[in-house]
């Protein structure tokens, strides 16, 4: 993940926020790529838990390295689950990706 420095001066609290959600960040990113790897090598089959990675992947939609997981991770399943990746596509543009009427408001 790109290395982000806080700003100086923050009360000592929210440079600590900010030291632990990047950290939960960067959980997430080595467990999120094993994840996306079983789905890939097969490991992961059922069609529940592969929604259930991609629900997780959507929770870190604002986060480029996330994005890539989830971009790799919809090619591989979209000739098989063509209807769930749509859906989950959907609704990661709804999430993340403003509209013209939104941004007009």
């Amino acid at each position: 993940m790109e290395e982000k420095k806080l700003p100086e001066g923050l009360p000592e609290g929210i440079n600590l926020l900010g030291n632990g959600i990047k950290a939960i960040n960067e959980m997430g990113l080595k467990v999120y790529s094993v994840l996306v790897d079983d789905v890939i090598s097969g490991q992961i089959k059922e069609e529940e838990k592969i929604e259930r990675v991609m629900d997780g992947l959507i929770s870190f939609g604002d986060i480029p390295e996330f994005v890539e997981l989830y971009r790799k991770l919809c090619r591989y399943l979209y000739p098989r689950y063509p209807q769930l990746v749509g859906e989950h596509v959907s609704m990661f543009l709804k999430d993340f990706m403003p509209n013209d009427e939104e941004e007009n408001e």
